[in-house]
């Protein structure tokens, strides 16, 4: 396997490699974009003198309303400039572009929170995500890192494995839902992937197959074991199909749909699933694990 190269940066904890850092002088780059609203708020005083600074020190009148449009763009530019550089984003591991906030990381030592919205577990990260991640090159451990992390994935110890499957957070909205997702499982560097067509409601369809009907075209899957899952709450029933040529062909339809609508079929009942854009963007994450395993 290929060494990480290409590396830009210091990761999280403290590789020893060239990095140009986070941004370190945001106290004077903010101080020189209020110098510049002062000078716009001060430019004339109320017979056309310019007012100076101690004075609008002391008293923040007379402003030039004329020149309000001009402060209240510079105003947005800054809140907007100290919002981004605010946090210190870091490489998670050398090369790495995904960052991690470190002032976080400095404060919480349950999880590092990414830039790309979601978190890591430091306890999965130290004791199999790691090791795990840096056996391949920098842009396909980020590829694999960015999948997973759209998406829910354990440590099968007993299979010596990495599972995944959708987000099971709650604020991922699959709990309790119908959905279509990717599942499935990492072993020996090699990814099994499953296509996962699941109905979650009130009372059972009996499902045994679906219809897709993605923007003009329409694919049917008959024949389907479908397995279940019943609660006092709600029943669940699923089926997966292998990532074969077929879901190869039809996932990617999916993603870039403008609409696409999951009937699944029983007798004489049905349910009909609008896939979500948050479905599509999870699964065009797996999709770069699936890739790069491939």
């Amino acid at each position: 396997m290929a060494e990480n190269s290409g590396t830009c940066g210091k990761g999280i904890f403290g590789e020893n490699e060239k990095t140009n850092g986070p941004i370190n002088k945001k106290g004077a780059f903010i101080y020189y974009v209020f110098h510049k609203i002062i000078v716009i708020c001060t430019r004339n005083g109320p017979g056309g003198e310019r007012v100076n600074y101690s004075a609008f020190t002391n008293n923040l009148f007379p402003l030039n309303l004329s020149n309000m449009k001009q402060i209240l763009l510079i105003s947005f530019f800054l809140v907007m400039t100290f919002m981004g550089i605010s946090q210190n984003w870091v490489p998670l591991f050398a090369g790495s572009s995904i960052r991690v906030d470190a002032d976080n990381f400095q404060n919480n030592k349950e999880y590092m929170r990414l830039q790309n919205g979601s978190k890591i577990n430091i306890n999965d990260w130290n004791t199999y995500l790691r090791d795990f991640i840096l056996k391949f090159p920098v842009a396909t451990a980020d590829s694999i890192l960015d999948g997973l992390t759209g998406c829910s994935y354990e440590n099968d110890k007993v299979e010596k494995m990495i599972r995944f499957g959708p987000n099971i957070d709650a604020s991922a909205g699959y709990d309790n839902k119908s959905y279509i997702s990717f599942s499935g499982f990492i072993k020996d560097l090699k990814i099994i992937p499953f296509v996962k067509f699941n109905y979650t409601g009130g009372d059972w369809v009996y499902a045994n197959r679906i219809k897709l009907v993605c923007d003009n075209e329409t694919f049917e899957y008959d024949s389907l074991k479908f397995l279940t899952i019943g609660t006092q709450d709600f029943v669940s029933e699923f089926v997966l199909i292998p990532f074969n040529e077929n879901m190869q062909e039809l996932i990617p339809k999916i993603i870039n749909s403008n609409e696409t609508i999951i009937r699944f079929y029983g007798d004489p009942l049905y349910f009909d699933l609008d896939v979500t854009e948050k479905m599509k963007m999870e699964m065009k994450k797996v999709l770069k694990i699936i890739r790069a395993l491939q």
